[in-house]
């Protein structure tokens, strides 16, 4: 099945979902404009979009500010022979475009998407300085992942327990954590606060409990019991966003499958565990796809991105636990139920073994380069 055709309605970049009669904004899709919304002008679907707010606005007539345009949707482009680089969407541009306000993906605006930088919503984690080195503080993975080389990451579960947080002595050259003793060059013992003090935001969502009501100490603190009962009673399966996508968590099949289109799914087979044992591959985000890394790269691969997953057991405990211990709650005094999720998102540009393999492979194309040259002389 194909991809979600794409519509730029007032110049912002929709996906369309006739599935689930919708618009999902490219980027944000929790910002929906649902069909059922608009206004049915036999044969076409009539509104008004605040730009400003990237939202429709039924409520605004007459007189409006240059924020809040109107838009005409014809019903044969949602249901129609519209299709990404086809003639009718370079047709429909030439003669409908301007009246209607909207622009469908034609040849021309296929190739700009192409180079359409990576833009979504998604939630800024908090930061700290280790050693002169700036550290993320990831709670929902359990770790502190170093955000100029975040395949660097320090565990939670590395650390010595405190009473009063964590602490672990740190090397400024090797930067992970480092087992001997403080004291010595380059080596600083690091005090952390609890996890619940670090981030309480990051904790609240973890365990879907208020921030209010989160606990002194990172012991004390339980998973809802709504989320438990909505996962083992309910069979709701756990949900992570990649980029703009939702998917559903599936560990009986071994896969991600996406909420909007069930069909299109990422084989967790597929990919590998790093260091922290979270689960990364490289996907492309315009075709919502995972993608192959050669090991002859030379280049990076477009519109491309380093995705990071929590292991299975962070990702579905639940799921988990039943999969490799043939019980449901075998795991969740470690893991809590985290029933919607963000996934890690990191440039390829920033993943030292694909620098590096592009940079051996440039050096190996010259030199085989340099020998031809060196020939026909």
């Amino acid at each position: 099945m194909e991809e979600q055709k794409r519509i730029f309605l007032a110049d912002i970049l929709f996906r369309i979902d006739p599935i689930f009669g919708r618009f999902i904004q490219v980027g944000n899709p929790d910002n929906e404009i649902h069909f059922d919304s608009l206004q049915d002008r036999s044969g076409y679907y009539s509104t008004v979009i605040d730009k400003a707010k990237f939202q429709i606005d039924p409520a605004t007539d007459g007189e409006t500010p240059s924020e809040i345009q109107k838009i005409n949707i014809p019903e044969a482009v949602i249901y129609g022979e519209y299709e990404e680089g086809s003639d009718y969407a370079q047709n429909f541009n030439m003669e409908h475009a301007r009246e209607c306000n909207i622009r469908l993906v034609d040849r021309e605006t296929l190739a700009e998407l192409e180079e359409y930088p990576l833009t979504f919503k998604h939630r800024h984690l908090p930061t700290i300085d280790i050693g002169g080195f700036e550290y993320e503080i990831d709670v929902s993975f359990d770790v502190l992942r170093q955000k100029e080389d975040p395949l660097s990451v320090i565990e939670f579960c590395d650390m010595e327990k405190e009473e009063q947080g964590y602490s672990f002595v740190f090397d400024r050259e090797s930067q992970p954590i480092n087992y001997f003793e403080e004291g010595v060059e380059d080596r600083i013992k690091i005090h952390l606060p609890e996890m619940v003090e670090l981030d309480p935001e990051g904790m609240s969502l973890k365990y879907g409990v208020p921030v209010e009501k989160l606990p002194e100490k990172d012991k004390d603190i339980e998973c809802s019991h709504e989320m438990i009962h909505h996962r083992i009673h309910e069979g709701n399966l756990p949900v992570i966003r990649i980029v703009d996508r939702d998917y559903y968590v599936d560990l009986r099949m071994g896969q991600l499958r996406a909420t909007d289109q069930f069909w299109k799914t990422i084989d967790l087979n597929r990919t590998e565990e790093a260091r922290d044992s979270s689960l990364l591959f490289a996907y492309n985000y315009h075709r919502h796809e995972l993608v192959d890394i050669n090991e002859n790269i030379t280049a990076y691969p477009k519109n491309t991105v380093l995705v990071a997953l929590p292991h299975e057991s962070k990702l579905d405990p639940v799921g988990a636990g039943r999969k490799d211990w043939g019980d449901e709650l075998a795991l969740l005094d470690q893991y809590p139920i985290q029933q919607r999720m963000e996934a890690r998102i990191f440039p390829l540009e920033k993943i030292k073994p694909i620098a590096e393999m592009i940079e051996e492979n440039l050096k190996k194309q010259q030199v085989k380069q340099d020998r031809k040259k060196g020939r026909r002389m």
